[in-house]
């Protein structure tokens, strides 16, 4: 690689990092889909996908609209949330031009800019539009992004994983002794839109609720790529677990999400997730500050079921259309069904004893603001 940057560089007057760099996108291009090619490289180990720690924009989370993007919901602490906007909103102008039509890191391009730089929003909200003037800034992204009870009476908690990132694991404890000092009954793990993150930090967090058996295994090409690992933590959480999952629920959240169902532990309720079974492992390289992730195993459910292009069905299905997805409200159904679940079980059936598929019968339950 290098000699041949060099010789790029003396005939055709091209810098050699551009010709390195150039030369390992198109390598890994033609590998699979999820080798590939980072400058500087970031966390160390073993990954099932990879996160950003900081972003600078407004804080919301978005999804593709017709008319622009709807807000799935807003981050702690940034812009979007200070000014009152909320699930549901839909986000139809930047800057006054139309976002209909576009794509989603088009609308995303736009909102995005300099730190410290203002940008005007025009929002919808149940036909009545409103423009919201927000000041970017940076913010900085954690692997939990919501904690609170969401039922108040029955004490059912939530906790919302963005990714199995670094240090993870210890975001989840103090966020589970939160709730339990709250008084926390029962719990709903969301792990929706979750891309993934470290392969260490799934299995440590699947030990935070799996008592016995196995969490996950991966099977590779050397033989230090094929591992078996069990549950191992002395002490787990025993409390009802409902765990969330959608379509882009992938890698390191279908690792927990079939530890806990193969395990019979918990209930899975939302739709099939992404199915994305690979591991990548980083290699720093020496020419360049960068890192080559390749796909270097794949990885295999508690009972052995290969989760490359076949993912976690569901227990509980929360069917909704593509309009129905698209025309998010604020009312979060995925949220409702894993609540009627809970109160439609027995205590004990939700810790250890889950086998089968499941109905949802209609249950009242009270969402606390």
């Amino acid at each position: 690689m290098r000699q041949a940057a060099d010789i790029a560089g003396s005939q055709l007057r091209m810098q050699a990092t551009g010709v390195i760099c150039e030369f390992a996108y198109g390598s890994l291009e033609a590998l699979d889909k999820h080798s590939r090619f980072e400058f500087t490289p970031t966390s160390s180990g073993p990954r099932v996908d990879a996160g950003d720690n900081s972003v600078v924009g407004v804080g919301v989370q978005l999804k593709t609209h017709r008319d622009g993007a709807v807000i799935l919901r807003t981050l702690n602490g940034g812009a979007a949330q200070q000014a009152g906007l909320q699930r549901g909103d839909v986000i139809v102008g930047v800057n006054q031009r139309n976002l209909a039509g576009l794509t989603l890191d088009e609308v995303a391009n736009l909102i995005t800019g300099p730190a410290g730089s203002t940008v005007a929003i025009d929002v919808r909200r149940e036909d009545k539009n409103a423009r919201v003037n927000l000041s970017r800034q940076a913010i900085r992204i954690t692997n939990i992004s919501e904690v609170k009870m969401v039922d108040t009476q029955q004490k059912i908690g939530l906790i919302r994983l963005e990714k199995f990132g670094e240090g993870a694991v210890q975001e989840l404890d103090r966020a589970l002794w939160s709730l339990h000092q709250q008084g926390m009954n029962s719990l709903v793990f969301d792990l929706r839109g979750n891309p993934g993150g470290l392969l260490t930090e799934a299995i440590s967090i699947s030990n935070r609720f799996v008592p016995s058996g196995k969490i996950v295994s991966t099977r590779g090409r050397n033989q230090s790529d094929n591992t078996i690992e069990s549950a191992t933590h002395d002490q787990t959480w025993k409390m009802p677990l409902v765990v969330l999952v959608d379509g882009d629920s992938a890698s390191a959240s279908e690792i927990f999400a079939a530890a806990i169902q193969e395990n019979r532990r918990g209930l899975i309720v939302g739709r099939k997730t992404y199915g994305k079974g690979t591991v990548q492992t980083h290699f720093p390289l020496q020419s360049v500050s960068g890192t080559f992730w390749l796909t270097t195993a794949k990885f295999y459910s508690p009972t052995g079921r290969e989760m490359a292009g076949v993912g976690v069905n569901p227990d509980v299905t929360v069917n909704m259309s593509e309009r129905e997805l698209e025309e998010i409200g604020p009312i979060d159904r995925d949220l409702k069904a894993g609540v009627s679940a809970i109160l439609s079980h027995k205590p004990g059936e939700l810790v250890n004893n889950m086998s089968g598929r499941q109905q949802v019968r209609p249950a009242q339950f009270q969402f606390s603001g």
